[in-house]
């Protein structure tokens, strides 16, 4: 068995992935060769999984292998942007800048992931607290409290029938519903596995009101930073655009990227694609045909990236701003007609006595 070939990268975080990146940079630069620099990183990771994989690639470029192709036994680990950007300054002989390039790369990514992370983690624990005070007040306060009401039900008002039916029918039947849940998303899980379920989808997060915006800005910056990366990188055009396809995750701009794969090997622009696709804006078009023209094609992505991700940080801002008021309000209404389906009948009852 080659251990070369076993990935161990289920375990193994984006942050250990930029710290090897970041101490083989340093060593590399201070003349250390490089096997002396993955054994010295190997005893730094505290990781077992991590050190393991470099271990494994210390082996490998021991026994003549070079670094990107010991990188690429570990798919789980570097991705083939990864190994890509390492093969291209292993080629072209500046293997030193190619690594600082891919740290600079990894940290904006790493930026992005938690930009989003931090903006919905508020919104996503209000929601949490909320859905568990809602089903805490429906099986455990409610059916205690409606206790008195029993004999009772000419005097009730519609809304109090409503909230105990909804309240026993969750208490009573509650296997089934956790079942009919559990078995829609298992439903989902499989259709969306299918070509069709996964091109629907796709489409539907890229078009849909409030995220498809979001989303697209995602996408679209995350293809033009990958691929401005890439030729930035002395990557040639289709070994780029085959690298992004892997990276981008939705089928939408998987199929833009066949579309410029196919103009490419016809020997039409990279603008083309560009300019008869609904997914970029009309200044991404125009500004990709003219850096194409000026041969500065991989620069100029790059801008359209960090223009992307800014403007992306600015809608999830906005977004964030609206979800928290709208959360408490649809908290509010639940916790209000829950409160008027208790005490409605208890002021009739009041007033009977009286």
């Amino acid at each position: 068995m080659n251990l070369g070939r076993i990935s161990v990268g289920s375990g193994v975080s984006q942050k250990e992935v930029m710290f090897f990146t970041s101490q083989l940079t340093i060593l590399l630069e201070t003349g250390t060769n490089l096997t002396t620099s993955l054994d010295a990183i190997a005893e730094q990771c505290t990781n077992p999984k991590m050190k393991q994989t470099v271990e494994r690639v210390l082996a490998d470029v021991t026994g003549g292998k070079t670094l990107s192709g010991a990188l690429a036994n570990h798919p789980k680990v570097f991705s083939n942007v990864f190994v890509s950007m390492v093969r291209a300054g292993e080629l072209g002989g500046f293997l030193n800048e190619m690594l600082n390039r891919l740290h600079e790369f990894q940290k904006l990514k790493q930026e992005v992931r938690s930009k989003i992370t931090t903006a919905l983690a508020y919104p996503t624990v209000l929601t949490v607290l909320s859905s568990g005070v809602v089903i805490f007040m429906v099986t455990y306060v409610l059916p205690k409290v409606t206790t008195i009401f029993e004999g009772k039900e000419e005097i009730l008002p519609t809304i109090t029938k409503v909230v105990m039916a909804a309240s026993h029918g969750f208490v009573t039947w509650w296997p089934l519903i956790l079942a009919g849940v559990a078995a829609a998303i298992a439903g989902f899980a499989t259709w969306i596995r299918t070509d069709a379920g996964r091109r629907t989808f796709d489409h539907l997060r890229v078009s849909v009101p409030l995220v498809g915006p979001l989303s697209r800005l995602l996408y679209a910056s995350r293809l033009l930073r990958t691929m401005g990366v890439m030729l930035e990188s002395g990557i040639p055009l289709l070994d780029g655009v085959e690298v992004t396809r892997g990276t981008i995750g939705n089928t939408d701009y998987t199929s833009f990227l066949d579309n410029v794969e196919q103009n490419v090997r016809e020997g039409r622009t990279l603008s083309e694609p560009f300019s008869r696709s609904t997914l970029f804006t009309p200044m991404v078009k125009q500004m990709v045909a003219t850096a194409e023209a000026a041969g500065s094609t991989g620069v100029v992505m790059l801008k359209m990236a960090d223009h992307y991700e800014q403007e992306m940080t600015a809608k999830l801002k906005v977004l964030t701003a609206l979800l928290e008021p709208a959360i408490v309000v649809a908290m509010g209404v639940v916790v209000g007609t829950i409160a008027m389906a208790l005490f409605l009948p208890l002021f009739r009852l009041s007033s009977a006595v009286g």
